[in-house]
């Protein structure tokens, strides 16, 4: 009935404002413009007489839906306008609120008359709590009737007597329980603490993209009330059942039940250190929860919860002593009758022993030498310098740090956790030396599943990332960072003599100089070894030795090749940075060694390494 009411005032203000606007009764004047400004406070002083009783945000309340009303009354009035006659939309809207003079009272008072079955729900009175309640009917006692002089004495006496008696025990007060969170409170934790437990493969995003994805960016939220019953265990465990439904659809590779059979048990370990500082005081119980024995008295005795504490007096305690009146002698104890042993026999006394004989002198073996102990390569570097250099790879991801020698070459290792350190410390061995003057001051190994930077220094400078998704031009800026920590490089060791000879270059291998644009103006050459087993085509600078660049790629890709781990994959490229200028070295398919090396100023890494992926499937079709 009241939405009828109100939908009824509606539409006969719609209908006589329309009217008014068809009799072209604008000669009655226009409004003042104050009458646009004064709703609100026309509206303030009429919730004084419509819901005199309500609270100040109740009246804030209605006082906002009073000026909500007056705007799709004028809004309603306005389209009737628009629909009616020839006026553009602004033209009717001004014509609603302001040109029309009788429109914009009309409209005060429409807005009145429509909200005015809608004060009872503000004044209806709320019922009291039970608390107040309780108060109340504790505070309401029967009045006493009147009393007459002879109850008014034994009163008297009863009182006095009461005054002589010692006043009752004063209940102790009752300790508030601790309030407990309801329901809809939640914990929130940032996704980066717990994106490191989520697959990456099941994303089609990184994982910071993710974070931006979720329903509350960057913030994953579990409900507290499951914090609360694993936090007693030490360890807070939350099911990704819990969790999925704020990740993206999109965000996901895999559909939903692809996903949970892929990942059945996966289950996120919150931060206890942000989990924590989120609970209100009281929440974590400060004794420990009981255990629950349930079923056990179905076991024999010995193993039957006891009501009290097995307790029993300390030691040192004295037995306290009974009053002599209540004292009880002990009963006489019967003295038992002395026992004789009979005497022992006389026993002649032994003879005396031989004088004994030297024993035989038993030849002592010498000690069996100690198995040899495998050496342990101590570290190379202090703790505190290796805590500097850690910090220069700070924002570029998660490694553990290592120093030590491998193969007689000392080196600091940063290896991400998820890639093995000992074939990364092999591979980074057998290139650290061929570092130098001549070879360039860094070097990055791709391989399928993972990047090697080694950085040029007294000791070289190791960082190791997963592949794909390894973040390699930053990874090589910092390497250099912290290389220059340690100190300068030397020229390096000289490359191994290699009897290399040129053969003809192709028309169609000429060709694709021109296609090495990202290196400049390259000329090619074709090598060879004495065997004839590995060739390499070499695209240089002009005027730079095309068999020092052979000697290089050959050197380096079978020095690898002996350190090869089923762990990092096949090696996929080898590239050395001297300043600007790049030098390539990738591996072509077919029989024997065939490598690509290709060498020159590069300004563009990214669009060298393709250009050089191209060449590489030109000349692998041949």
């Amino acid at each position: 009935m009241r939405w009828l009411h109100a939908l009824g005032v509606v539409a006969a203000y719609v209908v006589i404002a329309a009217a008014l606007l068809w009799l072209d009764v604008g000669d009655f004047g226009t409004a003042p413009p104050w009458t646009v400004i004064v709703a609100p406070f026309f509206y303030a002083v009429l919730s004084l007489v419509l819901v005199p009783r309500a609270t100040l945000q109740r009246r804030r309340r209605w006082v906002g839906g009073a000026c909500l009303t007056h705007v799709i009354l004028g809004l309603a009035a306005a389209i009737a306008f628009w629909a009616l006659v020839e006026v553009t939309l602004l033209s009717a809207l001004a014509h609603a609120f302001a040109r029309l003079g009788p429109v914009p009272f009309l409209t005060l008072l429409a807005t009145a008359l429509a909200l005015v079955p809608f004060h009872g729900r503000v004044l209806s009175p709320r019922p009291a709590p039970r608390v107040e309640r309780g108060h109340q009917a504790a505070a309401a006692t029967p009045t006493l009737p009147a009393e007459t002089p002879f109850a008014r004495e034994a009163r008297r006496r009863e009182g006095a007597a009461e005054t002589t008696a010692p006043p009752p025990p004063m209940p102790e007060p009752s300790v508030a329980a601790p309030e407990v969170p309801g329901d809809d409170a939640v914990v929130r934790v940032r996704f980066e603490r717990v994106s490191g437990q989520l697959p990456a493969a099941a994303f089609t995003l990184p994982l910071d993209r993710v974070a931006e994805s979720l329903r509350e960016p960057h913030w994953i939220t579990v409900p507290r009330r499951v914090v609360l019953a694993q936090l007693p265990e030490g360890a807070v465990q939350v099911d990704w059942a819990i969790v999925a439904s704020q990740f993206p659809s999109l965000a996901f590779a895999v559909t939903d039940v692809e996903f949970r059979r892929r990942y059945p048990g996966l289950k996120l370990t919150l931060p206890l250190d942000d989990v924590l500082r989120q609970l209100p005081r009281g929440a974590i119980p400060a004794s420990g929860i009981p255990s629950q024995i349930a079923g056990l008295e179905a076991f024999p005795a010995p193993f039957q919860p006891l009501s009290v504490p097995r307790e029993g007096p300390p030691e040192s305690a004295p037995a306290p002593s009974l009053p002599p009146r209540v004292a009880v002698a002990a009963p006489p104890v019967a003295t038992p009758a002395p026992v004789f042993a009979p005497d022992p026999p006389m026993v002649a006394p032994p003879p005396p022993p031989p004088p004994p004989s030297p024993a035989p002198r038993i030849p002592v073996a010498a000690p069996a030498a100690a198995a040899p102990r495998r050496e342990v390569s101590p570290e190379v570097v202090s703790r505190d310098a290796l805590a500097r250099l850690a910090a220069c790879l700070a924002g570029a991801g998660t490694f553990d740090s290592w120093s030590g020698v491998v193969d007689n070459v000392p080196l600091v290792a940063f290896v991400s956790p998820n890639v093995l350190r000992e074939p990364v410390a092999a591979a980074a061995a057998c290139i650290a030396g061929l570092l130098g003057a001549a070879a360039g001051e860094q070097v990055t190994v791709r391989t399928a599943r993972a990047a090697i930077i080694v950085t040029a220094a007294p000791t070289p400078v190791v960082i190791a990332a997963r592949r794909p998704g390894a973040p390699v031009a930053l990874l090589e800026l910092r390497g250099a960072r912290a290389a220059a920590l340690v100190g300068r490089a030397g020229e390096g060791v000289a490359l191994p003599p290699r009897a290399l000879s040129l053969l003809a270059v192709e028309p169609r291998v000429a060709g694709l100089a021109g296609t090495l644009g990202a290196f400049g103006i390259l000329e090619p050459a074709v090598l060879t070894d004495a065997t004839g087993a590995a060739r390499i085509y070499v695209f240089r600078e002009p005027g730079r030795e095309a068999e020092w660049l052979g000697e290089l790629a050959l050197a380096v890709w079978e020095g690898l090749g002996r350190a090869r781990d089923a762990d990092l994959g096949a090696l996929v490229s080898v590239v050395f940075r001297q300043g600007r200028r790049r030098i390539l070295v990738r591996s072509l398919g077919g029989r024997g060694t065939a490598l690509l090396a290709a060498a020159g100023p590069v300004a563009r890494p990214g669009r060298a390494w393709r250009e050089v992926d191209r060449a590489a499937a030109a000349l692998e079709s041949r």
